[in-house]
């Protein structure tokens, strides 16, 4: 067995955290859109009367604070963003 062939069949927990984010991503959104909800609608109206948004994170949680600082941007609304 070739070295490429070796490390192919090596699945490892970030590869099955990347296989199972279709799944996971669909459970969510099923969730918000169901029990969860009000909860949802909940923090959207607490964050759109809060004066100042902060968001901070560590590896994964600070690239999805990237992500969605730049969302709240778009919309007209910048945050406070610290690592």
């Amino acid at each position: 067995m070739r070295h490429s062939e070796r490390r192919a069949s090596v699945t490892t927990r970030f590869m099955e955290d990347i296989i199972r984010q279709r799944v996971e991503m669909q459970r969510t959104i099923e969730y918000l859109r169901g029990p969860g909800h009000n909860a949802l609608e909940q923090a959207s109206s607490l964050i759109r009367s809060a004066r100042d948004v902060f968001m901070t994170g560590i590896g994964a949680s600070w690239n999805a604070a990237l992500s969605a600082g730049a969302l709240f941007d778009v919309g007209g609304r910048p945050v406070y963003m610290r690592e």
